[in-house]
């Protein structure tokens, strides 16, 4: 979508605990060509990750791919990411896709005046979005929590879970009322596939590619006829 013309990517921001999660947002922006787009990650309590890790291609991408980032050490807090993000954007320019837990939307918008902006992350917001595209939910109920609302029930332990559900539910009831939200529920994203046609129509050393892939082979679940189910990538191009 960059490529054409149809989007601007200002930053990206890691919501969960794993140190490479930024070490793989950093291999995509470099075989794009994006060493410069910021990166970010969350630097607050309360996450952990237990049990089967969700993200099987996360370790093999850095592992595997030239990035200059490897973990989230070597990246800002999130929250700093985003208010210099949005500090430097025109007012009601601003789209933010949330693709996982919503921690960092929390802190943001709790967040106080810093040397980004006199605003504090309400007012920032406020200003600066004119839109939050959000993958979460399940409609119109499910008797199963819902990953990036709850907490993933098989991955994560109870202290992540209710950090996550704390997260989830700051932000439904503080996005400020001149901010549009949609809500992208599970059911949507698991009825359309994608990424299965890049094991033929790319090259082995596309790291999107290998992350499929890899994927497909050793997660266990989310994949059916035409590949992945595409919770994100929808809620990505509802945001655009």
């Amino acid at each position: 979508l960059m490529d054409n013309g149809e989007a601007e990517l200002l930053a990206v921001v890691q919501d969960t605990a794993p140190p490479p999660c930024a070490g793989a947002i950093s291999v995509i922006n470099h075989w794009y060509g994006r060493d410069h787009i910021p990166i970010g990650a969350y630097k607050g309590s309360g996450l952990t990750q237990t049990g089967k890790p969700p993200l099987t291609y996360v370790d093999s991408l850095v592992r595997n791919f030239p990035s200059p980032i490897k973990n989230s050490t070597q990246v800002p807090d999130a929250v700093e990411v985003y208010r210099a993000a949005l500090a430097a954007s025109p007012a009601r320019s601003v789209v933010i896709a949330s693709v996982g837990l919503q921690t960092n939307l929390d802190l943001l918008l709790r967040s106080v005046p810093d040397e980004h902006s006199p605003l504090t992350g309400y007012q920032l917001v406020a200003e600066k979005v004119v839109l939050l595209a959000s993958m979460a939910g399940n409609y119109p109920r499910s008797r199963w929590p819902e990953c990036n609302a709850c907490g993933c029930f098989n991955e994560v332990d109870a202290a992540s879970k209710a950090t996550a559900a704390a997260a989830s539910s700051y932000v439904a009831a503080n996005v400020p009322p001149s901010v549009g939200i949609i809500y992208l529920g599970f059911d949507d994203g698991d009825r359309v596939r994608s990424g299965a046609i890049l094991e033929t129509c790319t090259v082995q050393a596309n790291p999107c590619r290998h992350a499929l892939m890899d994927f497909r082979d050793r997660a266990g679940w989310g994949w059916g006829p035409g590949g992945r189910s595409s919770y994100d990538p929808l809620t990505v191009l509802l945001a655009v």
